[in-house]
């Protein structure tokens, strides 16, 4: 382990591999551990997603080992490779609670045109329709990290707009491959409790979800007072009962 850097708070960032660092920490030390390990999807052709950790029990035994009894583990995956990683830190010995999603509009389409595919294996030339414009937000050209021209990414550049020549071609019109990257589901897994819930909050300090930190706020009582009237219960949904307009 090297390069430990204190900040605020108690907080310390240390640099080193997870697995040494773990088997160094005292057994049942943490309430909880928040991971984004690779997703094992070969990202980039970059040799630290392919290693397999995050779909390796032995990984999840050693962050077993350092939480407490009724630690929680969230732990960041794909959409493609998050069953492999659940059944791991299930394997390890935790109990999967939950499933928590990351949402994202931002996505990066990675498919490949069906119908462009089929004009190319045709040697079909495509008609020219227009033209667009990227704004420079695309990773380095150089297989690095950037994500805009200042830090490297490529220049804003036009593109041709294209359609459909052949026949074969314009069946397959508008089908794609893959669907767009938009949310990255996070496994929530605990520890077995030391006893009854009660008894391991009070010894060990941890077992349940401040669930009240997380909600979201109403603006005021006027926004209140709109998405909860007088007349329905706070917690009444009305998925079996007479539909209400739902709150902004």
């Amino acid at each position: 382990m090297t390069d430990i850097i204190e900040f605020d708070h108690g907080i310390r960032l240390s640099h080193g591999d997870c697995r040494d660092m773990l088997a160094g920490l005292p057994e049942g030390c943490a309430d909880a551990c928040v991971t984004d390990p690779p997703y094992e999807i070969n990202f980039m052709n970059r040799a630290f997603d392919r290693t397999g950790i995050a779909f390796d029990p032995e990984f999840w035994r050693l962050v077993y080992r350092a939480l407490k009894p009724g630690g929680h583990v969230l732990a960041f995956s794909a959409s493609r490779t998050y069953h492999r990683m659940a059944c791991a830190v299930e394997d390890a010995g935790f109990e999967i609670r939950d499933q928590i999603d990351w949402i994202y509009g931002s996505g990066m389409p990675h498919g490949s045109d069906a119908a462009r595919l089929v004009d190319d294996r045709l040697g079909v030339e495509r008609r020219v329709t227009g033209t667009y414009t990227t704004r420079g937000t695309g990773y380095r050209s150089g297989g690095g990290f950037g994500v805009s021209a200042t830090n490297g990414g490529d220049a804003p550049r036009e593109w041709d707009v294209t359609e459909a020549t052949s026949d074969e071609a314009k069946r397959w019109d508008g089908w794609n491959t893959a669907l767009k990257p938009a949310h990255e589901p996070i496994v929530l897994a605990r520890k077995p409790l030391d006893g009854c819930l009660a008894d391991n909050l009070k010894d060990h300090g941890c077992g349940a979800l401040h669930v009240d930190a997380c909600r979201v706020p109403f603006r005021g009582e006027d926004d209140r007072a709109k998405a909860v009237p007088g007349t329905v219960r706070v917690r009444d949904n009305k998925v079996y009962n007479r539909a209400r307009p739902s709150p902004p």
